[in-house]
């Protein structure tokens, strides 16, 4: 596994969404099983740090994410420079033509946002809504792998822990959280 991330996914919302960003993440271009990706997100994932892709998490809590948000001319905060230098970053903080996205292009290589409010009346599910928003600025999704993610053997004995706990036995699980 590769030790620098090669995306960093910034995310606002809660667990629900998240899992469904995580699910689009995977689908980014350079991202494959011996891939890293660091995600900055208020909703905690869990540790999935060995899994396959690897998938790291930082609290948003405490890095200065609030300066993207603000209107006046004071530098961003060290903590958020460094976290964004030279990276790509999926922001599903705001739009794409949003002041956000504007201040992240000033620190990160590359950004690409999406709102990550379902449309009004939309007739697709949300990530392909999310897809669609993505490829307008040149960001083409690859179709999702097969499986798409490989639990570690630790993740694996942790759920099937989990599972005995209600006299279930492993096999394929469905989990709908929010």
């Amino acid at each position: 596994m590769s030790d620098a991330p090669r995306w960093l996914i910034l995310h606002g919302g809660a667990l629900g969404d998240l899992c469904l960003t995580l699910a689009l993440a995977l689908r980014l271009p350079d991202v494959d099983r011996d891939a890293t990706l660091h995600v900055v997100s208020r909703a905690d994932p869990g540790d999935l740090s060995d899994g396959r892709p690897a998938i790291r998490h930082t609290s948003a809590h405490g890095l200065g994410l609030d300066w993207l948000y603000s209107r006046d001319d004071r530098p961003a905060p060290d903590h958020l420079r460094e976290l964004l230098s030279g990276r790509s970053v999926l922001s599903a903080l705001s739009r794409a033509h949003d002041p956000v996205h504007a201040r992240l292009t000033c620190l990160a290589r590359r950004v690409y946002s999406f709102d990550p409010r379902p449309a009004p009346h939309a007739a697709q599910h949300i990530t392909q809504q999310w897809a669609g928003q993505l490829a307008t600025q040149g960001l083409r999704l690859a179709d999702l792998p097969d499986p798409p993610t490989e639990p570690s053997a630790r993740l694996r004995r942790a759920g099937e822990q989990q599972l005995a706990r209600f006299g279930l036995r492993p096999g394929v699980v469905l989990i709908h959280p929010g």
